[in-house]
């Protein structure tokens, strides 16, 4: 999937990727899509996610992933995810506990914007080797990408 814009789609959300895995999603514009559902018992299911993943060895790059619940869900890992500008979701990322992807294109290159990393980090340098639980470079300001050129 690669240079879309993405936006204010209704019902599941943006992108899904599902299994086996291995999608190439690159330089895409992802913003305000997906709904909350209550079903006939009352239970609210949160549909509103940017990307989503259901399998290994995805490449999830360049990339802007705006104003969702959840601007990445995975389930899997051995997936590489770096140069993505993630801003104002709820939650940055969503991963199923004890899977470990890979956040960055090593140094220089650098990892994702993250719109929230100084107001969790505020003594973050301009490159930041720590974030989200992982240690990966993390960059401290929007990433220009392919679409947007």
């Amino acid at each position: 999937v690669h240079g879309n814009i993405i936006e204010n789609n209704r019902g599941y959300g943006g992108i899904a990727g599902g299994r086996p895995g291995s999608n190439l999603i690159s330089e895409n514009i992802i913003k305000n899509n997906g709904d909350v559902k209550v079903d006939e018992y009352g239970n609210v299911y949160d549909f509103r996610f940017g990307i989503s993943v259901a399998g290994s060895s995805n490449i999830i790059v360049g990339s802007t992933i705006t104003n969702h619940s959840k601007g990445i869900w995975m389930s899997f890992s051995d997936n590489i995810i770096y140069h993505n500008n993630f801003i104002s979701n709820t939650n940055q990322v969503s991963i199923k506990e004890g899977e470990t992807n890979t956040w960055d294109d090593g140094c220089p290159s650098g990892g994702n914007y993250w719109s929230d990393y100084t107001l969790r980090y505020p003594d973050a340098q301009e490159l930041e080797i720590q974030a989200y639980g992982t240690h990966h470079t993390t960059l401290m300001h929007t990433i220009k990408t392919g679409i947007l050129s």
